[in-house]
């Protein structure tokens, strides 16, 4: 096997704190779904708020450091996608569908159930696709 020659590159600390708030961000998404998961839904949603706490600091910290990078733009597309698209739309399906709504529970929420019927404004698979778009959206703007 051949040695590979590894350089540590001297990454400036104004693009490493961005990126770090971002990974906040990324990190009460993921614990919001683990909650969800074991149906303590009140503090996966109390997470989801801290994530836009995290994605409001991250643009603003890049900014006033003059730290933006490639890298930290993909990660907060990331950051966005499951803080606001997977997580807010796993926490809807899992309180008002159930856990153990099973395959029908999950083609039910693809499609968009009226508001008197299921008390939800849109489906869950709507709400993460329109975040989705937005994510793309603002990818398609820079």
């Amino acid at each position: 096997m051949r040695k590979r020659d590894r350089r540590i590159r001297n990454i400036p600390i104004s693009k490493i704190i961005p990126n770090m708030i971002t990974s906040g961000s990324v990190f009460c998404g993921v614990a919001s779904l683990i909650m969800t998961y074991h149906q303590h839904f009140v503090p996966a949603a109390v997470l989801i708020c801290f994530a836009v706490f995290f994605d409001v600091m991250d643009g603003r910290v890049a900014r006033s450091l003059g730290g933006s990078s490639v890298f930290g733009e993909e990660l907060d597309s990331l950051a966005d996608a499951i803080s606001f698209g997977v997580a807010p739309a796993f926490l809807i399906y899992a309180a008002y569908i159930g856990m153990e709504g099973g395959v029908w529970g999950a083609v039910a929420s693809s499609f968009l159930l009226s508001a008197e019927s299921s008390g939800l404004p849109a489906s869950t698979s709507r709400m993460f696709l329109q975040a989705l778009s937005r994510v793309c959206r603002s990818r398609q703007e820079d």
